[in-house]
This record gives structure tokens, sequence and C-alpha cells, in this order.
């Protein structure tokens, strides 16, 4: 590629060489330290990416003879579109700037989209709709982001403006110490003001313990919402390689852990357009 390196996997070339043999540090301007020993000694990859922080501050990586900045992101805070409730998705899509209408509509076919039934929501499509555009429903778990498309209601413009934001990994909760507030709103019971007490909460560093984020979310749903909330980052990661030289970003989704090492789960370029996660 034009800028070096990405190409990947094996193995996400061994999880950046260890976060990295060759210099990778949490701080952009910082001096290289020894990121391959520190996985070694802390007993994985999963156990060395949590000392640095997760998500990971953006890392310099040199790599096969050239340099990457890397992302490291919580699948935790991303929507799950298999998991995320009905009306979760329409928070999160208004959130995002949708109309409600247009919220509504996505909301529902994805609904429909992935249910085993053939019977349409208010505002959602099923098998006949999709039979006079030449498109076989799923009617299952979405498998790639991509099959949103196929949504009457989901354009290109519209996709793009939310990929960033979703994800088919993880058990469906979301992380509260990292996910932006349009994904709060797609929690179960999550209210406009329990997602601005919980940002509140993050900024004053008080959200360290799950009393913490009882007392910020329960003032305005009564518990309704933390049975749908983790503190704990995830081990489902999505990590964003960019060339230092120019050229497009990798992304790759995999699940991290000391035991199993790094699972890549699907990859592919980020951004608009991009095609192969999961």
């Amino acid at each position: 590629p034009e800028g070096g390196i990405p190409d990947m996997p094996p193995e996400m070339k061994d999880l950046l060489r260890g976060l990295a043999r060759d210099g990778a540090d949490a701080s952009p301007d910082a001096p290289a330290s020894g990121g391959a020993q520190a996985t070694r000694e802390t007993g994985g990859p999963y156990t060395a990416l949590r000392a640095r922080g997760l998500p990971a501050g953006a890392m310099t990586v040199r790599l096969d003879g050239a340099e990457a900045r890397v992302r490291v992101i919580d699948a935790g805070g991303l929507v799950n579109v298999n998991r995320a409730p009905r009306d979760g998705l329409a928070r999160f899509f208004e959130a995002r700037g949708l109309s409600s209408a247009d919220a509504a509509a996505l909301a529902d076919q994805i609904a429909d989209w992935r249910d085993e039934d053939s019977v349409p929501r208010e505002f959602g499509a099923e098998r006949d709709d999709y039979r006079a555009r030449g498109v076989q429903i799923r009617n299952g778990p979405i498998r790639t982001l991509e099959e949103l498309l196929y949504l009457p209601a989901m354009t290109r413009e519209r996709f793009d403006l939310v990929r960033e934001d979703l994800t088919l990994v993880g058990d469906g909760r979301v992380t509260a110490t990292t996910a932006p507030r349009a994904v709060l709103l797609s929690v179960p019971g999550m209210t406009p003001d329990a997602a601005d007490a919980i940002l509140s909460a993050r900024r004053a560093g008080a959200l360290r313990t799950l009393a913490d984020l009882d007392e910020a979310v329960d003032r305005f749903t009564a518990g309704a919402v933390e049975t749908g909330l983790r503190l704990d980052p995830t081990s489902h990661l999505r990590i964003l390689v960019t060339p230092a030289g120019g050229g497009p970003t990798l992304a790759v989704e995999a699940l991290v852990s000391d035991d199993r090492g790094v699972r890549i789960l699907g990859w592919g370029p980020a951004g608009p357009g991009a095609a192969g996660l999961p």
C-alpha cells in the first residue's frame, strides 16, 4: 500500500508486534517503550492493552519498516445492531442527527430484518417488500454491517454517518466508561437525562464503581438501565491502523484475550464505502 503497512492479519501482525517492539506508545510524543516485553511480563495481549488504558490512546507503531497510527476501540462502546432493542436503535439514530421518522423507519426495518417472522412493523419491511426489490431478507442475525444498505430507509449517506458506532460483536451491553452519548441512548430504558448524567460523572472522574453508575442513572430511570451497561472494557476490540505515509485506514474486529491471544473476527477498509467488516 501507498504508505506502507496494512495488509494484516497474521494475527494482527502479532497484535502489532506486542504493542510495539519498535516503539509504539500511548502518547504520540512519548519515547519508544518496550511494548513486546510488557506483553510478556503482564501475561498476555489483553492485559498489556488494559495497562495502556482501553480504549488505548493513539499509538505510533513501526512495523515492517513503516510507521502507522493505531487506535484501539472497545466494541462495548458501540451499538450491537443484533442485540440493541428496537426503541434503543431509534433513540441512537435520532441522536446521530436523523429525523424521528427516519430513525423509527430504520429501527423497525432492522428489527424486521433480524427477526424470524414475516410481519412488518409499522415502518418496517418484510419478505414481500424486499422481493419486489430483488433482495432476499435475512430473517436472522445481521452478518455484515453492509447488509444494512438493503434496508429501504438506509441510504449510503446515513450508513456512512452511523457505521463507525455500530458493531456485530459482544453481548450487547454498553460500556458506560467509553460509549458516546448516542450509543448510551441505545441502552434499554435509557433517557437523555440519564445519558447526560453518565457523561457528567465520566468527565468528573466519578464513574469508577457500579455504585457510581447507579447513582448517576437512578435519579432519572429508577434502576431501569443498569442491566444494559458495564463499566469494565470488553475484550471485543476494533483496531484502526492508518499508514503514517498516507493511504486507507484498515479496520480489524478482533477478540483479544490473554489465554487465546488474538482472534480475528473480520477486517477491511474503514470509513465511507468500506466493506468486509463483520
